[in-house]
């Protein structure tokens, strides 16, 4: 399990690399500094892939509970862009800024 302080204190590095918090979270260290919450997850044997924001903007708790909601939803069916946008990025319910999802 990923504890916030071993988030905060990831370094880049020459590479980008991930930390893992498991159930397919995971913080992505990119090579400029940013940190990205990820989940990665399968459907109709396909692996698909959640943006929840970046670090410290989106906490690990916040990731977490985004995390276990996508999970529920993507058992009934396939997150559509459209519900992506809606249910995990924007919660005053303004667009998205270009890119983020």
């Amino acid at each position: 399990m990923l504890t916030h302080t071993a988030a905060q204190n990831a370094k880049p590095k020459g590479k980008a690399y991930k930390l893992s918090d498991g159930g397919g979270l995971h913080v992505l260290v990119e090579t400029t500094g940013s940190k990205l919450w990820r989940f990665r997850y399968e459907f109709d044997r396909k692996e698909k892939m959640l943006s929840f924001g970046s670090f410290p903007e989106v906490s690990l708790v916040q990731a977490r509970a985004k995390r276990d909601d996508a999970r529920r939803r993507s058992r009934s069916g396939p997150l559509l862009k459209s519900l992506r946008r809606r249910s995990f990025c924007c919660s005053s319910g303004s667009r998205p800024a270009a890119g983020r999802i």
